[in-house]
């Protein structure tokens, strides 16, 4: 069976929607705090209001995506400012970064909590989770605790059903911190691997190890599903990152992409690859436009990036 809309969104939803925001928020690359949040605010509250009015489901999709991708971008922008240095150069100390953390994590404690039971819960939370687990990678990287943040969450993983339950039950929406931790692992587990495996074959055939690993993991825990397409979308970012250092044609690359979008609606190879496919030329296409948006600027680059998403939305109908 090829691979279904429903496992698209399910799995692979959060892990798209987070990419297309970073590169939203990349063509922005604004420092004034105030002007982004405002022009956020009021591009939010024009969604809304059209996402009542339209009536064709793709339509329809692109507005809720745009939502969230507005919401990504504030919460990049605000994460982006949590993990600045202080202004005088001075080095950070273990005071500064328990600060940081502890502002990260209540972010996203405040975004799972506020948002609870609502329509785009799944889809924005998830992704703010995926933005949490990279900026706390790069905390951790920076300050030299992999060895400490590593043994606390092999300890919380192990016991991360029983926390969860704890935690929803203390307040709805608070479980996501379990969720967390998992998710955040996901990086440190790569990186070991990455450091352990410099050989390129051997490095892929350790990630494709690793995915398979945690889709049976999946299989026995439910709770890690999105733990799994974390680790789906870094992977699979990492296997891109193969591709273009041999300099491929973009004709070709445009190419593979319609061909192995082809393959996706036509059959399915296995639920691992069929993901990192999936995702291949997900990243394969926002290469291609980021290689279109170097040719534009202003509203021509946002009206280049309106078309990416019309066209993912597009493509994921395919597979409904």
């Amino acid at each position: 069976m090829p691979l279904s809309g429903v496992q698209v969104t399910g799995r692979l939803e959060s892990a798209v929607s987070f990419s297309l925001t970073r590169t939203v928020f990349n063509i922005i690359n604004s420092n004034d705090t105030n002007i982004l949040l405002l022009s956020c605010l009021l591009l939010y509250i024009l969604l809304h209001v059209l996402e009542r009015a339209v009536l064709e489901k793709i339509a329809s999709s692109v507005v809720s995506r745009c939502k969230v991708i507005v919401l990504g971008v504030v919460a990049l922008h605000l994460t982006r400012e949590i993990q600045f240095s202080s202004v005088d150069g001075t080095q950070d100390t273990p005071g500064s970064t328990a600060a940081r953390l502890i502002s990260l994590t209540s972010m996203l404690v405040f975004v799972s909590v506020i948002l609870n039971g609502s329509s785009m819960q799944y889809n924005f939370v998830n992704v703010f989770l995926y933005i949490f687990a990279d900026a706390i990678q790069s905390l951790m990287q920076a300050d030299g605790s992999e060895m400490l943040i590593l043994l606390v969450a092999f300890t919380t993983c192990c016991c991360s059903s029983i926390f969860s339950h704890f935690l929803k039950n203390m307040l709805p929406g608070l479980e996501v911190l379990a969720q967390a931790v998992t998710t955040a692992n996901v990086n440190l587990v790569l990186d070991l691997v990455q450091d352990n495996c410099p050989a390129p074959l051997a490095h892929i055939s350790m990630l494709y190890l690793v995915m398979h690993v945690l889709e049976i993991c999946k299989a026995v825990r439910s709770d890690l599903a999105e733990t799994q397409a974390y680790a789906a979308y870094k992977i699979s970012a990492l296997l891109f990152a193969y591709i273009l250092s041999f300099h491929i044609d973009l004709q070709l690359l445009a190419m593979l992409v319609g061909c192995g979008l082809f393959v996706l609606r036509s059959l399915s190879i296995s639920p691992v690859l069929d993901q990192l496919l999936y995702l291949l030329c997900i990243n394969a296409s926002i290469h291609l436009t980021n290689v279109a948006l170097a040719y534009t600027h202003g509203e021509l680059a946002i009206l280049t990036m309106l078309c990416l998403i019309i066209s993912f939305e597009t493509v994921k109908m395919l597979f409904e």
